[in-house]
């Protein structure tokens, strides 16, 4: 979780670059419990600190809370 927060952090510093990076995520399954790990390679745009999402430069959106691990490319 350090290490999380660690790479979230240095990742908002350099938001003004763009910064390419690699996430894995949990997406919820709507339909019954459970759901399934997501990887996405992308740039990221912005942080949208009211929703606490990442968003990317294809305009996807990952919550931070979802974000399991992430890696800046």
């Amino acid at each position: 979780m350090n290490e999380l927060n660690t790479t979230l952090n240095r990742l908002l510093d350099s938001l003004d670059e763009q910064p390419e990076v690699s996430v894995t995520y949990f997406v919820p399954d709507e339909k019954k419990s459970g759901g399934r790990y997501v990887d996405k390679i992308g740039g990221v745009r912005i942080f949208d600190s009211y929703s606490q999402e990442l968003v990317f430069m294809d305009k996807s959106r990952i919550n931070i809370q979802d974000i399991i691990t992430i890696m800046i490319c």
